[in-house]
């Protein structure tokens, strides 16, 4: 290709082709070993479990739960997300119980989290990087080809 046929480098559609559109977006490479989407209302049902009120580590605003599945665990991996406080998007460790009733959930490192507004759908673009960057800052972003963001 001669240098007048060459279409220049495009910054701002490099930036827009690196944003995941969705959470199956985020896992590019090796798709066969993991997925990631929103967890079903079976999934997080199968997490109740009544859950006795103290101090909470954080309020969790714009949540979802999403589910990790990687195949060589076997087993998916239910993870809250959500909006801490002065757009501070947060991770947890995997849930291992949820109270909806009362808005509390605990993670498999024991913290406590309150459930403040719930979000709705696919997480927006902010949050879909902050899962890319926590993934790379968890050791497996780079495995599954997910797009490096910092937050």
């Amino acid at each position: 290709m001669n240098a007048e046929n060459e279409r220049p480098f495009d910054f701002a559609e490099q930036i827009e082709q690196m944003i995941p559109e969705n959470l199956d977006d985020i896992i590019r490479k090796n798709r066969e070993l993991a997925h990631l989407r929103l967890a079903t209302d079976d999934e997080i049902m199968e997490l109740y479990h009544p859950i006795k009120y103290r101090k909470t580590k954080a309020v969790f605003n714009d949540w979802r739960m999403i589910n990790l599945y990687i195949n060589a665990i076997n087993q998916p991996q239910v993870i809250l997300m959500g909006n801490i406080g002065n757009g501070i998007i947060r991770l947890t460790s995997t849930v291992m119980q949820v109270d909806l009733d009362r808005g509390l959930v605990i993670t498999k490192s024991g913290s406590l989290y309150s459930l403040g507004k719930p979000g709705l759908g696919e997480p927006p673009h902010h949050q879909l990087m902050a899962i890319c960057a926590v993934f790379h800052e968890w050791g497996f972003g780079a495995v599954f080809g997910v797009p490096h963001f910092f937050y």
